[in-house]
């Protein structure tokens, strides 16, 4: 099945349940899905062909069309979040006070401050830094930057222990053969390993389907236990009452080491950078971030520098953010752009306002025939390019834009004006003599 179906049927599913729930909570049978500002988010990281691969799988979900694209924003997950920080109170974090009912933006230094939003979820780890300004407008300082650094790795390890003790075969069957208790039992290690028993010292306990304790029967003398002390003692793994496998804590901490190694690396040399001398708050969000042992990884690495602000279910403030930006999405002032496109467009680095105009003349069709007006464009993450040739240039994938030209526009100059700083970027051609408009968004998903 490839990949843009299983968003598109997910997306579907989403937005058509969301409509029912809404439709039987306030009476109105037609609320339709046009009645909503839709909002998809995505990380920051992402490059423009995944953005807008989200973009056409809601296309293709029936949730809007490119004739409407105005309907559906792309949020960036950690934006939404700093969204969603910004107007918390402080007794709404994690280890503040319970009592403090100040709003964030009240309780930080001053006007300009500036603060880093840690995003880690399952999948990535995505990090941004922004400044909040005096008129209460965000403004990004630094471009995002992050990685696969996600708490899917931690699930990944536990599996990779699971292999190395009943071997690789043995979970990759049972897996395969009972994919219902296998994600149950994969659940239950996810909701296990946010919890603060690793952090007091305490065992993990994560509960077995009877089929997998099945796997090891106790009248062959050969029962699971006995297959754990082949490789670790009964002190550090072992099935209680063959229902729990009862991780010690050094065994836990050996699966989070790899990712909570990596994360503090990539926050160390961000935090490296001259631009972020002036940071001194760090937001921690996403689903990972409600593990404790990371909550407290962080705050021992970081702590004596940064205010550490942890939101209460972490895991919520993309979503609840992303509501937010749908109502104020012109909150953000300014992004950093992570590319170069075109030929004096915007370089990579270079820092462009919300809805940025770059504005460029004397396109016109070859013929009276011509049905179409198609430019390339060239994309470089260094900013100090010149020519198409220029080495690190190369075309943008997908087949550029591409504008129907109606009969009028026929050998007349066409001005393009391409929007930066938003999450896309948004390209508009005017007829310079009758003022028709055409809108699209840069084509980087389809092939040439």
């Amino acid at each position: 099945m490839k990949a843009l179906e299983v968003f598109t049927y997910s997306i579907h599913y989403l937005y058509t349940r969301a409509l029912e729930v809404i439709k039987e909570r306030t009476g109105d049978e037609n609320f339709s899905y046009s009645d909503v500002q839709w909002v998809l988010t995505v990380p920051a990281i992402w490059k423009p062909a995944a953005k807008q691969f989200m973009r056409e799988a809601a296309y293709q979900a029936g949730l809007a069309s490119a004739s409407n694209p105005e309907q559906i924003l792309i949020a960036l997950e950690p934006e939404a979040a700093s969204v969603y920080c910004r107007e918390r109170k402080m007794r709404d974090f994690v280890t503040e006070s319970g009592s403090n009912d100040a709003l964030v933006t009240d309780s930080m230094a001053g006007p300009d401050t500036q603060y880093v939003v840690v995003d880690i979820g399952g999948g990535t780890l995505d990090v941004t830094v922004h400044q909040l300004l005096e008129t209460g407008a965000i403004r990004e300082i630094y471009k995002a930057t992050g990685g696969g650094s996600g708490g899917q790795n931690v699930n990944g390890q536990f599996r990779a222990l699971l292999e190395s003790i009943f071997t690789k075969r043995l979970i990759e069957n049972y897996a395969r053969q009972n994919p219902v208790d296998w994600l149950y039992l994969m659940n239950d290690f996810e909701v296990k390993k946010r919890g603060k028993r690793l952090c007091e010292g305490g065992t993990t306990r994560v509960r077995l389907p009877n089929s997998f304790i099945g796997k090891f029967p106790s009248h062959t003398g050969w029962d699971i236990n006995t297959v754990i002390q082949q490789h670790y003692s009964l002190n550090e793994i072992k099935v209680l009452r063959n229902e729990y496998l009862c991780l010690e804590p050094r065994i836990m901490k050996q699966l989070f080491n790899p990712v909570l190694d990596d994360v503090i690396a990539h926050l160390s040399k961000l935090f490296a950078k001259p631009e972020l001398s002036g940071v001194k708050y760090v937001f921690l969000v996403g689903g990972f971030a409600d593990s404790v042992i990371l909550q407290e990884r962080i705050r021992n690495h970081f702590g004596h520098t940064y205010r550490i602000l942890v939101p209460q279910y972490a895991s919520l403030a993309v979503v609840q953010g992303a509501v937010m930006f749908g109502q104020k999405p012109d909150l953000f002032e300014s992004r950093i752009m992570t590319t170069t496109y075109g030929i004096r467009f915007v370089k990579a680095n270079e820092v462009v306002k919300i809805g940025e105009k770059r504005r460029f003349t004397g396109f016109a069709p070859l013929t009276g025939e011509q049905k179409q007006v198609k430019i390339d464009f060239y994309q470089s993450e260094r900013s100090d390019v010149e020519f198409v040739t220029d080495a690190g240039v190369e075309k943008a994938p997908g087949r550029g834009l591409v504008l129907e030209t109606p009969e009028a526009w026929k050998t007349r100059d066409i001005e393009i004006n391409l929007y930066f700083g938003g999450t896309e970027i948004k390209v508009t051609a005017v007829n310079s003599t009758s003022d028709k408009q055409s809108t699209a968004y840069l084509d980087f998903l389809a092939t040439n």
